[in-house]
């Protein structure tokens, strides 16, 4: 019972590590998401991958405190969960941006 708890322990800390370079990531497709259609659509400014981490923290941040739950799964999976979703919203917006 021990071992299984350092080893969740130790994959909570590498999830958290490991969240770091994933929310830049996202933060990157987040930017070229943005200048594809929104700085288009909207004639707005491009926003720099900075800039898109600050707005989806601010987001983020909003969601938290406004109380929308989130299911109890370790920060590994929430890691994988957010770097599958950002590869996959930016590969539809590659799609999309041709149509435009």
């Amino acid at each position: 019972m021990e071992e299984k708890k350092q080893s969740s322990t130790a994959e909570e800390v590498l999830g958290f590590i490991l969240s770091i370079p994933a929310g830049i990531y996202h933060a990157f497709v987040f930017s070229v998401l943005w200048q594809w259609f929104i700085a288009t659509i909207f004639n707005l400014p491009i926003i720099g991958v900075a800039e898109a981490y600050a707005l989806l923290l601010v987001v983020g941040f909003l969601k938290f405190t406004i109380g929308i739950k989130q299911d109890e799964i370790s920060n590994m999976k929430r890691v994988v969960v957010s770097v599958v979703f950002s590869s996959v919203a930016w590969g539809m917006g590659a799609i999309i941006n041709q149509f435009i």
